[in-house]
């Protein structure tokens, strides 16, 4: 495996995580109804562990922009990042939809629900399928 591919790797992993925690609650005043509800994490916890989160994806996302530019990843590869990278940014503002806090319905949590995954299954299909194509042709 790559340097490329492990940076790729740690971004795919930490992105998700640090637009969950840079997004923050999404919880109404008074509201007290939840579709799915996670279990809170400390505050100081978050303090912490956001901005680590925050700082690994951003230095990840370097290296991989550093990568591109000295030409030691790929076109096709870039296309692979890029859905993976997209996909996880959307399970991570979906996921902040769905645990809302609400008085009442939480319509974008069930539109989330429905309309949600499928292009999600999308990116990660395409992904996965350039790279079987990337890997054939080498």
């Amino acid at each position: 495996m790559g340097s490329h591919h492990r940076a790729a790797v740690v971004v795919t992993v930490a992105t998700p995580l640090a637009v969950w925690f840079l997004i923050g609650q999404l919880a109404e005043g008074s509201g007290s109804d939840y579709i799915l509800r996670v279990p809170g994490l400390a505050r100081e916890v978050e303090v912490v562990v956001g901005p680590a989160v925050s700082s690994i994806a951003c230095g990840g996302l370097l290296s991989l922009w550093l990568g591109g530019r000295s030409w030691l990843i790929g076109e096709g590869w870039w296309q692979v990042y890029g859905r993976l990278l997209l996909a996880g940014v959307l399970v991570a503002v979906g996921g902040r939809i769905v645990t809302a806090a609400s008085s009442g319905a939480n319509i974008g949590g069930g539109a989330i629900f429905m309309v949600g995954p499928l292009p999600v299954l999308y990116l990660l299909e395409g992904a996965r399928l350039e790279a079987r194509r990337l890997r054939a042709r080498r």
